[in-house]
């Protein structure tokens, strides 16, 4: 056994008792380690992980969009549920989980105190978030004067059906920036036919966390045009830099 094989098996060992510490379970080193609430983590992707940290991918990645593979996978999926191609190197980012994602997108729209988005439901997942910034939300169908002021337009895909088209319309009539959230439909339930305003205003997000075994990782993205993409970095890399690399790898080994 080469030294390197060794160092891989000593961190492999290691992170899964730190796994079992957490989740206050005895580790039986075969099989799969309970994760607390999580899903099962597989040995094959502790071995995985392990091989990876033992080479030196312990935090940062370059660029810090994220691995690069991991971003050609996500667009190649987007494409392949009804999103239009995003090209992978400028216009898709990995980020941690989608609440990372939509607070980038929504600093990066310039967006913040008193400013109006409109949103499927009054209340919601990130309804929060919105106020914690000072944004207010218009519920549709609103008045034309709130509907006036809206400066973009936050969609999920599991919203109501009704108000995403009047949200779909509302970003299309007044060509305003179109945040769609798809959730963890990646790895999980297949959708055919994305209701999308345009690739020039859509931004899309969501999480990886339907992936067996990723929901204790945190990861998620973003896509979109790279004129956007461009400003919402500037905020991802205030608040983490980059994702963490063995996050990243762990959803590289999951999508593959």
């Amino acid at each position: 056994m080469t030294s390197r094989q060794a160092n891989g098996r000593k961190l492999e060992r290691a992170l899964a008792e730190r796994v079992s510490v957490f989740a206050g379970n005895e580790i039986s080193g075969v099989g799969e380690v309970e994760v607390g609430l999580g899903s099962p983590i597989s040995s094959d992707l502790l071995s995985y992980l392990g091989d990876h940290i033992s080479a030196g991918e312990t935090h940062y990645t370059s660029p810090r969009h994220g691995i690069l593979e991991l971003r050609r996978m996500i667009a190649d999926q987007l494409a392949g549920i009804g999103a239009p191609f995003y090209e992978p190197v400028k216009s898709v980012a990995i980020t941690a989980g989608v609440g990372e994602a939509l607070l980038a997108t929504l600093l990066g729209l310039d967006l913040g105190e008193g400013d109006v988005v409109a949103t499927a439901r009054r209340e919601g997942k990130y309804q929060l978030l919105f106020r914690t910034m000072g944004l207010s939300f218009a519920h549709p169908p609103d008045d034309e004067d709130t509907k006036g002021l809206c400066k973009a337009v936050y969609r999920e895909l599991a919203g109501d059906e009704s108000a995403n088209e009047e949200l779909f319309r509302l970003s299309k009539e007044q060509n305003l920036p179109d945040i769609f959230n798809i959730g963890d439909t990646i790895g999980s339930i297949p959708v055919t036919d994305l209701p999308l305003v345009s690739s020039e205003l859509t931004i899309l997000m969501g999480s990886l966390d339907s992936l067996p075994g990723l929901d204790s990782f945190r990861v998620g993205f973003v896509a979109g045009p790279e004129i956007f993409l461009k400003r919402i970095m500037i905020w991802k890399q205030a608040f983490s830099i980059c994702t963490a690399a063995p996050s990243q790898r762990a959803a590289l080994f999951l999508l593959d």
